[in-house]
């Protein structure tokens, strides 16, 4: 019997066709099972007058066919297909959906331009944690973007061009003249200028999803030898990407092919994508650019599980608990959470002593890092810690930025001050030189909330804790009658580490 469903989400693009399938179990918790593209260029079927002959569209039917079948191998319970602007645009939809249908036995929703500008918001909401800003998508035949406020759409709007089609009509020559980069950026102008809202918020950030916005990222962290490979959050500034452009644009094609970061399917349509991108973020005067991995599919998938809130109300949390719930097995419950409780307590009574320089934002790392310390576990119980940093690292936890993110894998895989040293090395380019002793203060602080509950039985209710000449004094209060000799002897064993970043010893009593 099948305790769990399994979702298929499908996304007819105008350059690629994109699947991803979905698992979400008893308890709520989801996670993507599989996943599979196809670059299909159908803003390259439309002719002049808009028009999409059926007979070119074996292809499309084969693939999706194929996708299907993947559906039914994992089997999926519902299967959303979304199809948009190279269809939704057609002067033949009607036919090509009913074409399409009947060859597949799919449903194909067709999106209006607002809907895709909502689907990509509710993604981006959804998984990065910023308040205000521009969210853009570049696609293959149209663009959109959307102003929010509070995490709330204010304004949105689909513009009739994209990387494939613009390419199509203005980047024949090879490099990109000048005088065609000039004509695409007029185009972009006078069809933006009709949208006054869009200079109305200056200073904000642009949010990009889309394989556009993923490819800039991928190809700027692989040129920087950045260390961190993961997109989602990956911040750039507007120099950095005027200044890729024209690199890509002293290359023709052939070598374009070549530049780690960009794919083969992607070489010839990246360019008029930037200029594009370029051209409404110097419009809308924004501040910085942030990278998504997230798109509509994500936000299909979320609308499907949660039709009616599809946006949760705090990502970080959100994303949190439903790790949580996945890895169970490695997460005691009981555990976890009182470490997590007892390190707050120890957190707080350490934060109203000013010497120690403690921000909320530390408490906050402490709080993830608590409830995730044990989960490399479901690797395998030895070595463990190494297990916890790469989990994750490579989980999707958002709400984080990069630095962020490394911050609480190594808050939760703490071990020593050396190891310590030499992951900040490793990662020097994201993290600051403060830090380091943060780290050490934070993990060395986990470190003894756990040895508080290393018998993982719960047995001490609350704190009470006092800095007493060198020393923190913990009273352990209401312990059910069980005796604390367990914790004092775990507490003596992390004492050492926790007094080379606190210049405190800890002390564990049942009196002060």
């Amino acid at each position: 019997m099948r305790n769990s469903l399994s979702i298929g989400i499908i996304d007819i693009g105008s350059n690629s066709i994109r699947l991803v399938v979905y698992n979400r179990s008893e308890n709520g918790a989801f996670q993507v099972i599989d996943e599979s593209k196809y670059a299909a260029r159908l803003s390259q079927l439309v002719d002049s007058e808009n028009f999409i002959d059926l007979d070119q569209l074996q292809p499309l039917i084969e693939r999706l066919n194929h996708f299907k079948r993947i559906c039914e191998i994992h089997q999926a319970d519902t299967i959303r297909v979304a199809a948009t602007a190279a269809i939704r645009n057609a002067v033949n939809r009607n036919a090509l959906i009913t074409y399409l249908q009947q060859h597949t036995g799919l449903t194909i929703e067709v999106l209006s331009g607002e809907q895709e500008a909502y689907y990509g918001f509710i993604s981006m909401a959804n998984t990065i944690d910023v308040q205000d800003g521009f969210l853009i998508d570049i696609g293959g035949g149209s663009s959109e973007i959307t102003l929010f406020r509070n995490r709330k759409i204010v304004n949105s709007v689909s513009f009739p061009f994209g990387c494939v089609n613009t390419s199509r009509t203005f980047g024949q020559t090879d490099p990109l003249s000048d005088s065609d980069m000039k004509r695409i950026q007029s185009m972009v102008k006078q069809a933006i200028q009709q949208e006054p809202w869009l200079t109305n918020a200056p200073g904000l950030p642009m949010i990009g999803i889309g394989g556009a916005a993923r490819t800039i990222a991928k190809i700027e962290q692989l040129r920087m030898k950045y260390p961190l490979q993961q997109i989602h959050q990956y911040q750039m500034e507007s120099e950095q990407v005027s200044d890729m452009l024209e690199r890509l644009r002293d290359l023709p094609l052939a070598q374009r092919t070549s530049v780690p970061g960009l794919s083969k399917d992607r070489a010839d349509i990246i360019i008029p994508g930037i200029i594009i991108l370029q051209t409404m973020f110097q419009h809308c005067g924004c501040s910085h650019y942030i990278m998504s991995g997230s798109g509509i599919r994500d936000g299909l998938f979320y609308e499907t599980i949660m039709p009616e809130a599809p946006i949760v109300p705090n990502v970080l949390e959100f994303s949190l608990r439903n790790l949580i719930a996945l890895h169970l097995s490695a997460l005691p419950k009981d555990h976890v959470e009182q470490v997590n409780r007892l390190g707050n307590q120890l957190f707080h009574s350490l934060h109203e002593d000013k010497q120690f320089k403690l921000t909320v934002q530390d408490g906050l790392y402490l709080h993830i890092s608590s409830l995730l310390y044990r989960i490399g576990t479901i690797i395998d119980y030895y070595g463990y810690s190494q297990h916890t940093f790469y989990l994750i690292m490579n989980a999707r936890l958002y709400g984080l930025t990069h630095r962020e993110l490394i911050l609480c894998a190594m808050i939760a895989s703490y071990t020593t001050k050396s190891r310590a040293r030499q992951v900040v090395a490793e990662y020097k380019e994201i993290l600051d030189e403060s830090d380091y002793p943060r780290l050490c203060k934070l993990g060395s602080l986990l470190q003894l909330a756990i040895a508080l509950d290393k018998s993982e039985t719960q047995s001490i209710a609350s704190l009470n804790i006092q800095i007493r000449k060198n020393k923190l004094r913990i009273q352990a209060l209401h312990h059910h009658g069980i005796g604390i000799a367990f914790e004092q002897m775990e507490v003596q064993g992390v004492a050492k580490e926790f007094k080379k970043a606190w210049e405190l010893t800890p002390v564990l009593t049942s009196e002060l």
